[in-house]
């Protein structure tokens, strides 16, 4: 029989803490994301916001530019494959964040649209294996999205929403 050692390293973690004293627009953070460029993104009531160490950037909502964030009650963010930032809000559905304008496309509950999102409460994102996006609504139920040629010379795609829902029995 033949004795193992082993030897734990230590590795101090160092914290440091942001207050609205540091820049931080509210202190209710609801959700968290650190995406593939190192910036830190958190979900608020007031926004969104990216850390990048130094100093705070805030996306809100404004109702007279269709490319802004959807609302401003943030419940859940996501980095997809192509480094888009997919963000739940509370009340104002879906919004993709396209880092290369900084800009938004807004997906929300259309009921005259069966292909829409099921709900605009939306508190969960994920990814599965293949990349498919999924979309969990705080009442509505699941959603997977898939993006459908339009047929245009530049390529564009509608997006499309599966919906699945719980039906006991």
């Amino acid at each position: 029989l033949l004795g193992h050692t082993l030897v734990a390293q230590s590795t101090a973690i160092k914290f440091d803490r942001i207050t609205t004293e540091n820049g931080l627009p509210q202190e209710h953070v609801f959700a968290v994301l650190e995406d593939k460029k190192g910036f830190l993104w958190l979900g608020m009531e007031s926004g969104l916001a990216r850390y990048d160490g130094y100093s705070f950037k805030t996306y809100t909502h404004d109702p007279e530019d269709s490319t802004s964030i959807s609302s401003n009650i943030i419940r859940a963010i996501f980095e997809d494959e192509q480094g888009y930032l997919w963000i739940g809000t509370d009340g104002g559905g879906l919004s993709r964040y396209n880092p290369q304008n900084e800009k938004f496309t807004n997906f929300k509950h259309d009921p005259n649209n069966r292909n829409s999102l099921s709900g605009n409460r939306v508190y969960g994102i994920a990814a599965d294996e293949y990349g498919g996006i999924w979309v969990a609504t705080l009442t509505s139920g699941l959603n997977r999205i898939h993006f459908e040629s339009t047929g245009d010379s530049n390529g564009k795609a509608r997006a499309q929403f599966t919906h699945f829902r719980y039906r006991p029995g």
